[in-house]
């Protein structure tokens, strides 16, 4: 009768109550009654105590000396001197698992050092898997135990095992090793370099291969925790796995939305990381042609399910793609701002003033036809039923939905897909018409095709509104950056840009801010005048002491905010993806 009362929490009290709680404590000491039925009756009633209320699980975890634990604990004693029975074997294991693990049903996970004291059981019972049980359930039990009680199991013993499952006949097993792999890497991100270290990605690498679909989603999941979570990407790199992925997407349409999420992921590493990806993996070329195109399919369940033909929108496969291509061509407008700065401090030619996003010209003509039709399919399409798909995401995003392909749109605060392709054809085509490509014909293609498809599909403001931009921020990065440079060049340098300055009256100027902005507006006067700029220098001024007057007073940077609302106040840039985009921390004052 108890065990059927589960997740009857007053029934569980009255029960407590009355002392009933102590005498099923009693019946499993084997000292009190020798009666093995008895024991792992009174264990399983236990277990259901404490099932779905963590606070009566707390109840009989605090027993003194835990001795609810340690009685159920010896109920395996002599269990590894042959087969172990398996119908014990599945209710002691689920009955460790409502005790010491973070079982959904418990808003709270135990106390761990009132159920540490199991580790080396759990371990145990996991590396006898094989040998002296084969009894699946049982082992999923044990594996969400381990999972909560990882510091203090036998963890190399534990690695070798979980990756030695990969290979085991069972596809169950297969994928309960990957997704407990999985949920010790996020429980503890500092084993990743252990389980690396033992095989993890090279054996994982034909897992994604695998024609079980929630095998393949587990394998590209446990990748995805190493980058996004333990920041190896360095190590998937070597492990060239990536290659691989990068087939699956184009192969496999049941799992692409995980892959594409996982090269999101990657794409979020650094310069040399994303350099890896563009020039050894070709991504840039592979999501427009193999991503891109898939923005519209015929929905398989309703076809299968009710002989239905209709379409669906992957908004959310097309929304981690253009976030992948967005976040290569953010790192390269950092490796262009380097050259940009090279050439103002001298390092290099002169020409470094016609730097490029050497990312940009990745896209070629095919990608931006690929961008178009996106554009297309959006502009033209049913609008009530695109919005419909777009807003989809919302709920799943609020609410505790489980991991799955969302084909509603991106996140509630980014911006829309035809936002995201406006910013990364403006970027592109300022590249396209960089000096440097003046005669290259590809390049001129490029560069048409996007006038053209601005000009169908947005306002032509937004363009000219951002070509404005990227060049009053360009002249302004290179004035800064003379100004720098001749600040940290000695005592003559101010004193030639002012005559009339004495070494002593810089000595104490040089300490005060005002100081600073004077040298700086000098500076920026003369290189306006050299340079025939067209930016009025009141706007320069009064965009400097802006930002003078935000900057983080100790590292000298400036944030996003104060970036964005200095160039709309003064500078009358409204565009919210224009100025975001142009955002970067490498505006020192």
């Amino acid at each position: 009768m108890f065990n059927d009362t589960t997740h009857n929490s007053r029934f569980k009290k009255e029960f407590a109550k009355f002392g009933a709680i102590e005498l099923i404590i009693d019946l499993m000491d084997k000292r009190k009654l020798p009666y093995k039925p008895v024991h792992h009756q009174a264990m399983l009633c236990i277990g259901n105590y404490c099932a779905h209320h963590s606070e009566t699980r707390d109840a009989v975890l605090q027993y003194p000396d835990q001795r609810v634990l340690k009685l159920i604990m010896a109920q395996f004693a002599g269990a590894f001197s042959g087969q172990i029975d398996a119908a014990f074997l599945r209710k002691g294991t689920w009955v460790l698992h409502i005790l010491c693990s973070n079982v959904a049903g418990h808003p709270t996970p135990p106390d761990y050092n009132l159920v540490k004291v199991a580790t080396p059981l759990i371990g145990e019972l996991f590396l006898h898997f094989g040998k002296h049980y084969r009894d699946e359930r049982s082992l999923d039990y044990i594996c969400g135990t381990m999972s909560y009680l990882l510091p203090g199991v036998r963890e190399d013993a534990v690695f070798v095992k979980l990756i030695e499952l990969f290979l085991d006949q069972s596809e169950f097993v297969v994928e309960l090793s990957l997704r407990t792999i999985n949920r010790l890497l996020l429980a503890e991100p500092n084993v990743a370099t252990a389980l690396v270290d033992k095989g993890l990605l090279r054996c994982i690498k034909s897992l994604i291969y695998s024609t079980n679909k929630d095998i393949a989603l587990a394998a590209l999941r446990v990748v995805g925790t190493l980058a996004s979570v333990c920041g190896c990407i360095d190590a998937i790199i070597k492990s060239d796995i990536i290659p691989s992925i990068c087939d699956v997407i184009t192969k496999n349409a049941q799992v692409r939305w995980k892959a594409v999420k996982l090269l999101k992921y990657l794409s979020r590493g650094s310069a040399s990381q994303i350099q890896y990806l563009v020039k050894h993996c070709n991504i840039i070329n592979m999501l427009c042609h193999n991503v891109l195109p898939r923005f519209i399919e015929q929905d398989q369940l309703l076809a299968r399910v009710y002989k239905y033909e209709s379409v669906s929108y992957n908004f959310e496969l097309i929304h981690d793609a253009l976030m992948t291509l967005s976040n290569v061509m953010h790192s390269g407008e950092f490796l262009k701002e380097e050259v940009l700065d090279e050439a103002t401090s001298g390092i290099s030619s002169p020409g470094g003033n016609d730097a490029y996003n050497p990312y940009a010209i990745a896209f070629d003509a095919g990608c931006i036809d690929r961008l178009g039709e996106l554009l297309r399919l959006i502009k033209t399409g049913n609008t009530k039923v695109i919005n419909a798909w777009r807003n989809q995401s919302s709920a799943h995003r609020l609410g505790n939905v489980p991991d799955s392909p969302r084909k509603g749109g991106g996140d509630s605060n980014s911006h829309s897909l035809e936002d995201t392709v406006r910013a990364l054809l403006v970027k592109v085509k300022l590249a396209a018409d960089n000096p440097k490509f003046r005669t290259n014909q590809s390049a001129r293609v490029v560069s048409e095709k996007i006038q053209t498809i601005m000009k169908l599909y947005y306002d032509n403001s937004h363009n000219e509104e951002e070509q404005l931009l990227h060049q009053f921020m360009t002249k302004y990065m290179t004035a800064t950056g003379r100004v720098k440079v001749l600040m940290s060049s000695g005592m003559k340098s101010p004193v030639l840009l002012n005559p009339g300055l004495s070494i002593e009256s810089y000595v104490d100027l040089r300490k005060t801010e005002n100081f600073l902005k004077q040298q700086m507006f000098s500076e920026l006067n003369r290189f306006t005048v050299t340079q025939q700029n067209e930016i009025n220098m009141d706007t320069i001024e009064k965009l400097f002491e802006f930002f003078c007057a935000k900057c983080n007073k100790d590292t000298g940077l400036l944030e996003k905010a104060p970036f964005v609302e200095g160039l709309r106040q003064i500078c009358n840039i409204l565009d919210p993806i224009v100025l975001e985009h142009s955002y970067t921390c490498k505006l020192e004052f």
